[in-house]
């Protein structure tokens, strides 16, 4: 794909914009959508599509023949032409499944999904008030990650004071003695704790507080990401830097009368008179990469080299011992010592290949690989991906739960949070490597699993999920890519420059780009999903274009 120039300081890409959704509603399957000219600082974006002329009389054609085909059949509605072929989209004895049947192929347009997933996963973020009972035993994860993106690429203030105010309920659950964050309570204020320690609260906590610094540009946040980081290192770091499962509430020598909270409200010294609560040191695939993808993004967000370490140590330790020979990873390892943790549930080392560890375990692989442009993430991702679609995607879309469910193929779960996390995996896999099927296959794992008829009902992490995908394929990249000699200071000073860049969507091409010419010196472009900057030869004229492009235009699909 080339680029031309095309007004002030900015390119366009050549070739169609890819407009997803159906034809009729202005997708890309098959005719392109105009879009008006639009200006964003002072970047004039020109896209310029065009419609099928005929479109009016395809319409028109196909009414005529339907109208032809009740009279043909005595008024009834004739057979639909794929009843025989046991498509999905037929459900019982040749008849077609209901509008609302999640099984149906939906052919509505993305934005429009987009934005039916996003005002659902609004609809159950509600805060709640002090003191106020809550059903949820812990705070959220995905729905705090789809506020902080879309209000920092949409320019969505409330957004973004929803996003911290949600960070600033993790920070009450922090326990200001030894650091982490407790399970969650049962009331919004905290006063009712739940003081078991569990490592996804630890994963959401790190990443909620990384998000709230790059939006806030506010230390405090990082000072909060310290106290709960100090406690991952106490208790639930292996020795090979992995992680550990969680950390049970209740210390082995409490007295008579003491529970788990009156003990977590102790000084240290008199916590420890009655021992430290047991470490669960079951080691989970899932987890695990729940942690590196934490790390791995606070590297990206504050330049810290010691949580890229961290980072990088989990993910090695993981690749040089549980990667199974498909490119996939086993779902859990028996460390040393979990046959004396009196909490543990049987864990054993095997080879069947679940969803939920494959999808998270990626989404590390790839986070880790945006924070250190180290290719040998980037290159166990895309096997992890290739090898949990062979294992688990069937020819109609949407995953399987696990391998082996250990019944029919009809009856097997396609979990929709799972489904979800695998169409984000597979959407980053597919901005990095500019694989339209792959972003095209990501799409269509959410219509076949997470449609809105699919989502209602469905509590706030995975409808969140979802619609963090939508959100993703909707806004697309904001791609840098530095172009020159290999080994030029010049360019090394560029690809340095681009990685102190914060922006959530940011894609750094290191190893060059052939969609973009060489020039006489080093450069890069900055690109979003429409369009391109002419060649940059400064770091300050990158960060500047970057600015530029950081935030959505106007017409973006699902903007709400």
């Amino acid at each position: 794909m080339g680029v031309h120039e095309v007004g002030p300081g900015c390119v366009m890409r050549s070739g169609p914009t890819r407009v997803r959704g159906n034809a009729a509603a202005g997708g890309d399957r098959p005719s392109w959508r105009t879009r008006d000219v639009t200006t964003r600082g002072d970047a004039r974006l020109f896209v310029v599509t065009r419609r099928l002329a005929s479109g009016v009389g395809v319409l028109l054609s196909l009414s005529l023949a339907l109208i032809a085909c009740v009279i043909a059949c005595g008024g009834g509605m004739a057979e639909a032409p794929w009843a025989s072929r046991g498509d999905a989209r037929n459900t019982r004895a040749g008849t077609l499944a209901p509008a609302d049947d999640p099984s149906v192929a939906d052919e509505t347009p993305a934005g429009q999904l987009c934005d039916s997933t996003v005002r659902l996963a609004d609809s159950l973020s509600r805060p709640a008030t002090d003191g106020e009972p809550l059903e949820i035993r812990h705070l959220p994860d995905a729905p705090v990650r789809l506020d902080f993106l879309r209000g920092q690429v949409r320019g969505d203030r409330d957004r973004v004071d929803r996003a911290l105010r949600a960070s600033e309920d993790h920070t009450r659950l922090i326990d200001p003695v030894w650091g982490g964050v407790f399970m969650g309570a049962r009331t919004s204020d905290g006063s009712a704790l739940l003081v078991e320690k569990r490592t996804r609260q630890q994963a959401a906590a790190l990443q909620a507080f990384g998000a709230a610094y790059v939006a806030t540009n506010d230390a405090t946040w990082l000072d909060r990401v310290e106290d709960v980081d100090r406690y991952v290192a106490a208790q639930l770091e292996s020795p090979d830097g992995r992680f550990y499962a969680m950390q049970r509430a209740t210390a082995p020598a409490l007295p008579p009368g003491m529970d788990a909270l009156a003990y977590y409200q102790l000084p240290d010294a008199e916590r420890r008179r009655y021992g430290v609560p047991p470490v669960d040191h079951a080691l989970d695939a899932e987890l695990n990469g729940l942690m590196i993808e934490a790390y791995a993004d606070l590297a990206r967000e504050t330049g810290d080299a010691r949580f890229l370490a961290k980072a990088r140590r989990a993910a090695d330790s993981w690749l040089r011992t549980s990667l199974l020979p498909s490119g996939a990873v086993r779902q859990a390892n028996a460390s040393s010592v979990p046959s004396t943790d009196p909490r543990m549930i049987g864990i054993q080392a095997h080879d069947g290949m679940h969803l939920a560890s494959q999808a998270r375990f990626g989404l590390g692989l790839v986070a880790l690989y945006r924070a250190s442009l180290d290719p040998r993430y980037l290159a166990a991702a895309r096997r992890l991906v290739a090898a949990t679609r062979h294992a688990l995607e069937p020819n109609g879309g949407g995953f399987y739960a696990s391998e082996d469910d250990g019944v029919t193929d009809a009856a097997r779960p396609k979990p929709i949070g799972a489904n979800a996390a695998m169409a984000r995996l597979m959407t980053w896999v597919g901005f990095i490597d500019h694989d339209e099927a792959l972003l095209a296959d990501a799409e269509h794992t959410l219509r076949r699993v997470a449609s809105p008829a699919a989502l209602r009902g469905r509590g706030p992490e995975p409808v969140a999920e979802a619609a963090l995908v939508w959100e993703l394929l909707s806004v697309g990249p904001v791609e840098i890519s530095p172009v020159g000699e290999a080994g030029d200071p010049a360019l090394a000073h560029l690809v340095d420059a681009a990685r102190t860049v914060r922006d959530p969507l940011r894609v750094i091409h290191a190893d060059g780009d052939s969609r973009y010419p060489q020039q006489d010196r080093a450069a890069v472009f900055v690109c979003s999903r429409v369009a391109c900057s002419s060649p940059l030869f400064t770091a300050d004229d990158m960060v500047r274009r970057v600015a530029d492009f950081a935030h959505a235009p106007a017409d973006t699909p699902c903007g709400g």
